[in-house]
């Protein structure tokens, strides 16, 4: 049996997706970019795609350009968007919560000459707005917040931001990753967001990048031309297929309402059962739960539930070589021992309250054993 918690991380692929995909690998090969039917069949498809996602982010079609995925979308919209509306500014902004598609991107601005700075995150999980406002000034030109954090769930107040960068910094471009939040949460007046497929059910290796109409930035990649340019090279014909196959799929509130249970229900369960834990933040997304259970490690828990058919993540960023604690925690102020016991488990359409009540069945059994072998 396999109990899979760890959607946040990905999601398993949906029928509807599976389908599509087969048949236009099978049957819908021609290259979209040529001009007899066999690529206009294949042009077809991808436009209705990009109908499906755009309807899902209730913005116009033309406004969606697809991309390997969300990691690209948020370097296409980072380098792209400084480097083409720069014009001698040098400010760039993020906040420290940032997953490293993001983060990454911004130490790099820094070596290039510019000043990034880093909003502070409060204990809750959420950005510092009055920190964000007085790193604000006319030397700003590009601001990155995501819509909602992966490894917390915390939503982040992007509508109240948007209007504070508006008002303080009206020319810098507002750019968010909303690859946690798409499908979960409504769209917002960004510049610039970023979604990925196999966050929705659709498959891996296609993302996609909202471009605000007016808005202009340099793509990464040249070439054939395709996607307008932004992002050339041959598109993915069966994978944006199935993303779009995903995206008709999505139904926000009743995603949040069965969703919402099921979290709910953890939480119940963990209250009657567990004694000495911590959730980690606040205002979070119902797919996402990070616990910190004190008196274990997060990585020993971790294989513990996977010996049982549990599937779930770390709350700490680990390699083999080096232990490095969570990023978005540590900023957080969380306690390094809370740090090093955090479990984030992640839920979708496909889990059940059986799931969730045999998982907590577990945890009651195995914990104090896991705790004692920790003294």
């Amino acid at each position: 049996m396999n109990i899979y918690f760890d959607n946040a991380a990905t999601t398993k692929v949906c029928d509807q997706a599976v389908e599509i995909m087969k048949d236009v690998m099978e049957n819908v090969y021609g290259n979209p970019s040529s001009l007899h039917s066999m690529g206009m069949e294949s042009e077809n498809i991808i436009r209705t795609a990009r109908g499906n996602i755009a309807k899902a982010m209730g913005v116009p079609a033309e406004c969606i350009y697809f991309t390997s995925g969300g990691t690209e979308s948020d370097n296409t919209a980072i380098f792209g968007g400084v480097l083409r509306n720069a014009r001698g500014r040098k400010t760039v902004i993020t906040s420290a919560a940032e997953h490293p598609a993001v983060i990454m991107p911004f130490k790099m601005l820094e070596e290039m000459g510019y000043n990034a700075h880093y909003i502070n995150v409060k204990e809750n999980g959420i950005i510092d707005l009055e920190h964000l406002e007085s790193l604000l000034n006319d030397d700003t030109v590009f601001v990155s917040i995501m819509q909602v954090n992966n490894e917390t769930g915390c939503t982040m107040p992007l509508a109240q931001a948007v209007e504070i960068i508006r008002k303080k910094s009206p020319k810098a471009l507002i750019h968010s990753d909303m690859v946690q939040s798409f499908g979960k949460a409504d769209m917002e007046n960004v510049d610039l967001a970023s979604i990925s497929s196999h966050k929705i059910h659709g498959p891996k290796g296609v993302g996609g990048l909202y471009i605000k109409k007016g808005v202009h930035i340099n793509p990464l990649i040249y070439g054939g031309g395709q996607e307008k340019d932004i992002r050339p090279g041959t598109q993915n014909v069966p994978g944006i297929a199935g993303f779009g196959a995903a995206a008709s799929l999505i139904n926000k509130e009743e995603s949040r309402k069965y969703i919402s249970k099921l979290k709910n229900k953890m939480i119940e369960l963990l209250n009657e059962n567990i004694d000495n834990f911590k959730i980690n933040g606040e205002n979070t997304v119902p797919n996402i739960l990070n616990i910190s259970f004190e008196g274990a490690k997060s990585e020993v828990l971790l294989h513990m539930l996977e010996s049982k058919g549990i599937m779930v993540s770390s709350g700490s960023a680990c390699s083999s070589n080096k232990p490095m604690p969570s990023p978005v925690l540590t900023a957080m102020g969380v306690k390094k021992e809370h740090i090093s016991a955090a479990i984030r488990f992640s839920f979708s359409r496909y889990n059940t309250q059986e799931e969730i009540s045999y998982c907590v069945d577990v945890l009651k059994k195995e914990l104090p054993l896991l705790r004692r072998m920790m003294r």
